[in-house]
């Protein structure tokens, strides 16, 4: 493969996955999901449905009210009975970026024609995404009892 194939290799690769970011990676807000919901939202008490607009929580809220206000929890868990009630604990997470060191070459840095600096100038470092939890809250008999945000 000649440098110029190669550049326009990459060139596509790039446009395409930035396509598809774009069509996947649309923002879900409260707003969103109440627009979806309507009857789900209606049925909240006032002071509810103002904290839900704003992406808030509180004591006593139901798992709808959670939903609509920070949408679905990307892990779910049943603890089981406390103090007689079920109890259940929704946790969120988001991407955190940690730098990988790529400079390990096990026959050499021109081993083949894609491990030289031809082919990868600016080896070395690489980025893997980690899910860490975010916020997570919890339910007894279906209403908040408690919730924690990271920063």
């Amino acid at each position: 493969m000649n440098k110029q194939s190669y550049k326009h290799l990459l060139g596509t690769a790039a446009a395409a996955a930035a396509a598809l970011c774009l069509v996947s990676c649309e923002t879900v807000t409260p707003a969103t999901r109440i627009q979806e919901n309507p009857a789900m939202y209606s049925q909240l008490p006032e002071k509810q449905q103002q904290l839900v607009r704003a992406g808030h929580i509180t004591y006593g809220m139901s798992t709808a009210a959670v939903y609509l206000a920070w949408g679905a929890p990307q892990r779910k868990a049943t603890l089981g009975l406390r103090n007689g009630k079920t109890a259940e604990k929704w946790v969120y997470t988001k991407p955190r970026p940690v730098s990988i060191s790529n400079d390990f070459y096990p026959y050499g840095p021109s081993y083949g024609p894609y491990w030289d600096n031809y082919y990868f100038p600016h080896h070395g470092v690489s980025t893997a995404w980690l899910q860490e939890e975010s916020a997570s809250v919890q339910f007894e008999n279906g209403k908040v009892v408690s919730w924690q945000q990271q920063q």
